[in-house]
């Protein structure tokens, strides 16, 4: 159940602009740094192109015409360089922090899980910095198995977890793991 007055739903692009700011300023509350205040233009442009690509799934979580929660899933491009159909690759989570805790994340996770089967989706993995805590222990509360280490990144180790929607196998530690 969602927290009075936030509602979810799917979105296209044009949502670009909310969501790459909304995931800026998780992002600088949570390692400390200033909080950004407009979107940047580059990233909003990268953003709306990898939001356009066939296949992508967006979500935002609004209270009234704020967007304080968002993801996008888009298929997964496997370990061989080939695109799954049925499998979705989880990307730029974010909670506005004056909501952090209050459910948000988990609501948040479940329409997106939803919304991927709806989609044709029957799993999806997603890559996390191994030192966010915060976002792991989400994850894992919402079912999401730890499978591995992941590909290096600019801001330190990550991880990969990944989450079975639909009848058939789970995803196990050590299983292929997709590249973002």
């Amino acid at each position: 159940m969602a927290p009075e007055g936030l509602s979810f739903s799917t979105a296209d692009s044009s949502v670009a602009p909310e969501i790459s700011l909304l995931f800026s300023q998780a992002i600088a509350y949570s390692l400390g740094t200033a909080k950004p205040v407009v979107p940047d233009s580059q990233f909003v442009d990268k953003l709306r192109r990898r939001l356009d690509a066939p296949g992508t799934v967006v979500v935002v979580g609004k209270r009234g015409d704020t967007c304080v929660a968002c993801c996008f899933g888009q298929p997964l491009r496997l370990a061989d360089g080939q695109v799954s159909e049925v499998e979705a690759h989880l990307s730029l989570v974010a909670v506005a922090p004056s909501y952090w805790g209050q459910g948000y994340g988990t609501v948040l996770m479940q329409f997106a899980e939803e919304s991927f089967e709806v989609a044709g989706y029957i799993r999806a993995q997603l890559h996390v910095l191994q030192a966010n805590t915060r976002a792991r222990n989400l994850y894992e509360r919402c079912g999401w198995s730890f499978l591995g280490a992941g590909e290096p990144h600019e801001d330190g180790p990550q991880v990969v977890y990944g989450k079975q929607f639909a009848a058939g196998p789970q995803p196990s530690e050590g299983s292929a793991i997709g590249a973002c």
